[in-house]
């Protein structure tokens, strides 16, 4: 169809793939200038949120925070009474909620993927 109207030939994988090389290198180099200026005001870590994908991690001496976001990956970060920081997915925690509940039905017996009635 491209050739008919005169447009060139043009590749979805190929501008796919360098969308996503640019976001992940766009990514890599915000997390390195965050913990870089961190680092700069003598700060043992970071916080931030909004990227999509929720990581911990240590960068140049630094504690990188991302707490992802809550509409797409419905993911937080919590941080523990012993100041512990653990990523929080929401649907993970409502799946564990889930066959806490079924089990407390079924008695802690299989069934056959449907409810009790």
């Amino acid at each position: 169809m491209r050739r008919r109207l005169g447009f060139p030939y043009w590749s979805l994988s190929q501008w796919a793939k360098l969308k996503v090389k640019n976001a992940v290198s766009y990514i890599g180099e915000f997390e390195r200038t965050l913990a870089a200026e961190a680092g700069r005001h003598h700060a043992d870590g970071v916080i931030c949120g909004h990227i999509h994908h929720a990581v911990i991690h240590d960068m140049l001496g630094i504690r990188y925070l991302n707490c992802g976001d809550w509409v797409e990956s419905c993911s937080a970060i919590a941080e523990h009474h012993d100041g512990r920081f653990e990523i929080v997915i929401w649907t993970e925690e409502m799946n564990r909620v889930d066959a806490r509940r079924d089990a407390a039905e079924t008695g802690g017996k299989r069934t056959t993927g449907r409810r009790a009635a």
